[in-house]
């Protein structure tokens, strides 16, 4: 039964991502749109997107991933060795296999719903500023930069790894 429900989660991920076909191939961006956040509702109002505060960290069910979520994730600033060295080391709630994360982790905090900032209220840490972003692991296309994360409008960038930012660790559960 778990993995039925993982399989039919991502499929409505992808379906927020990239639009439904529904056999009119509708050329109306206003109407994919409308349908886009009529499934986000409906998936936040029938509890498949769900979030659980333990402490100073926050449990993502829907992906099996725990985030640091205390005062560090919007106090300090690291530039990309920095960061990976404070995820290796962080010790939160009684775990210590943390990890800086991938932007396809970092990626689903986004909350397209909101604005300034577009991560689910549920998250009491966060930078948000217009020059304030999170760190990934991932590389970007060339190998001189790695992908980073606004929260103010949930964006993604490319970055240099000597640039200061914020870091979310992440460990899975």
């Amino acid at each position: 039964m778990k993995n039925i429900y993982k399989t039919l989660l991502k499929i409505a991920c992808l379906m927020l991502a990239y639009g439904c076909n529904d056999g009119l191939h509708s050329q109306d961006i206003d109407q994919d749109t409308t349908k886009r956040e009529t499934m986000e509702q409906s998936l936040v109002s029938n509890n498949l997107i769900h979030y659980e505060r333990d402490n100073d960290t926050v449990i993502d069910a829907n992906n099996s991933l725990m985030w640091q979520d205390n005062e560090d994730a919007n106090s300090k600033l690291f530039d990309l060795e920095g960061a990976i060295k404070y995820c290796d080391n962080l010790s939160l709630n009684g775990y210590e296999n943390w990890k800086l994360p991938r932007l396809d982790e970092l990626e689903t905090l986004i909350d397209n719903r909101t604005e300034e900032p577009s991560i689910n209220s549920i998250f009491e840490h966060v930078s948000y500023l217009d020059d304030d972003a999170y760190w990934t692991v991932t590389k970007y296309k060339i190998d001189t930069y790695n992908w980073g994360v606004f929260f103010i409008y949930g964006s993604t960038f490319r970055v240099r790894p000597t640039e200061q930012l914020y870091t979310r660790c992440v460990r899975d559960i």
